[in-house]
């Protein structure tokens, strides 16, 4: 919730997602881990076109359970409630955009305060939260117009040229603010930069 609208707004949508399938398969008399779903839609994410043969790899990491030990009225029931709150907090953070999130415009109002102090260097823990802060700050004209800076980002999905490119650019170059997930805060020479930004606690 500490880092951005749109990652909280993603890991709600990642829970309800995993209490509906844990709800089916369980109905079939097996138990989803959590760390297996996890690892499947990372998979998922990564190898779209090996989708079968992944889902037949979950299926291996199933336990079995026997449901006629089990209250399975109250835990079904129980977890439909679980998923009704989840559902209800997913529409009340809903309605927030880029133009009504108080701590991404407190943001833009720092960056303009600091522009001309130095490079800044921005980190947040979640490769979403730097997709949404880039797109909010170079999408909003009239922050960009008053910044007037360069700006590139780095995340996990970068490749190490685009990565070693951008740093260069930051380093050397005319890139003045830098976002990046912590891929950058280890094994890293970045003495240009004045200025560090948390955006989220790690």
């Amino acid at each position: 919730m500490e880092s951005s609208v749109k990652a909280f707004r993603k890991s709600i949508q990642t829970q309800i997602d995993f209490l509906s399938t844990f709800k089916e398969i369980f109905q079939e008399g097996k138990i989803l881990r959590k760390k297996f779903y996890d690892k499947y839609l990372t998979y998922l994410e990564e190898e779209t076109e090996n989708a079968s043969y992944l889902i037949e790899q979950l299926k291996r990491n199933l336990e079995p359970v026997k449901l006629a030990e089990l209250n399975t009225k109250k835990f079904f029931e129980d977890l439909d409630k679980d998923i009704k709150i989840f559902q209800e907090i997913k529409a009340l953070v809903a309605p927030i955009d880029k133009n009504q999130d108080a701590k991404l415009k407190k943001l833009k109002e720092k960056l303009i305060e600091l522009k001309d102090k130095g490079k800044i260097l921005l980190f947040s823990f979640y490769a979403d939260t730097i997709d949404y802060l880039y797109d909010a700050i170079t999408e909003d004209k009239d922050f960009y117009t008053k910044f007037g800076k360069k700006i590139a980002k780095i995340t996990g999905k970068s490749s190490p040229h685009e990565r070693k490119e951008k740093i260069n650019n930051f380093l050397n170059l005319d890139t003045d603010l830098l976002l990046s997930t912590d891929i950058l805060s280890e094994g890293q020479n970045l003495q240009k930069a004045r200025i560090a930004i948390n955006y989220d606690l790690h």
